[in-house]
């Protein structure tokens, strides 16, 4: 029996991946028809993982993990800072997402050409760099929001200002035993950090109604 519901089981959970970007798209578009995807859309998930516990106590925003869209050989895929960095098609970035699939925001005044391309070199060429656990403001790890970030300012946009360390919500035992394992005693508190609910609320970007009112 269990080998006889296998494609139907396999066919129903496709079907919920192909709806749940199906909607995201729909949201993008509009009335108007216009493509979904733009290069450097960047989208932002909700996540139960430990340290992302720690990251909504922190910093007050569901929204715990980032990452940013660039098109490749007509493909569109979300560069994120995982373990490597790496860039994962769009449609499995969405389905990963908790509760809603994704929030979504794209810059207001739109990116011009050199920009596009300057984000997505930056995403390709740190491709493989490893996670930063430590969230350091260097470049030689990366996070999810200092990823997207920095392929911003490559761009020449600062997409919001990076604050320290102590700046954020640090009170929870949750976020305590993280830092205390990540750092021991010394904790950077002077550390320039930007969190993926900084970036959300961006007023360089706009969420999904505000495009389609744009159009």
């Amino acid at each position: 029996m269990k080998i006889k519901l296998m494609p139907a089981i396999t066919a129903f959970l496709l079907a919920g991946m192909a709806m749940c970007t199906a909607l995201v798209q729909a949201q993008l578009a509009g009335k108007g028809g216009h493509s979904a995807w733009r290069v450097g859309d960047i989208l932002f998930q909700q996540s139960t993982s430990g340290q992302c516990e720690a990251i909504r106590l922190a910093t007050g925003s569901p929204w715990t993990h980032c990452g940013v869209l660039v098109e490749q050989e007509g493909e569109w895929f979300v560069c994120e800072a995982v373990q490597p960095v790496v860039m994962t098609p769009v449609d499995e970035f969405i389905r990963r997402g908790k509760s809603r699939p994704v929030a979504i925001r794209r810059m207001a005044a739109g990116l011009s050409d050199d920009q596009a391309r300057i984000i997505t070199d930056y995403a390709l060429a740190h491709v493989g760099f490893n996670y930063d656990l430590g969230f350091r403001w260097s470049d030689d790890e990366y996070y999810c929001s200092e990823l997207v970030w920095k392929a911003y300012a490559a761009a020449g946009i600062e997409l919001t200002s990076a604050r320290p360390l102590k700046d954020y919500d640090l009170s929870s035992p949750v976020v305590k035993a993280i830092m205390e394992k990540r750092y021991g005693k010394d904790i950077p508190l002077q550390e320039p950090m930007v969190a993926p609910g900084d970036l959300l609320q961006s007023p360089l970007l706009l969420d999904p109604l505000e495009i389609n009112r744009k159009r």
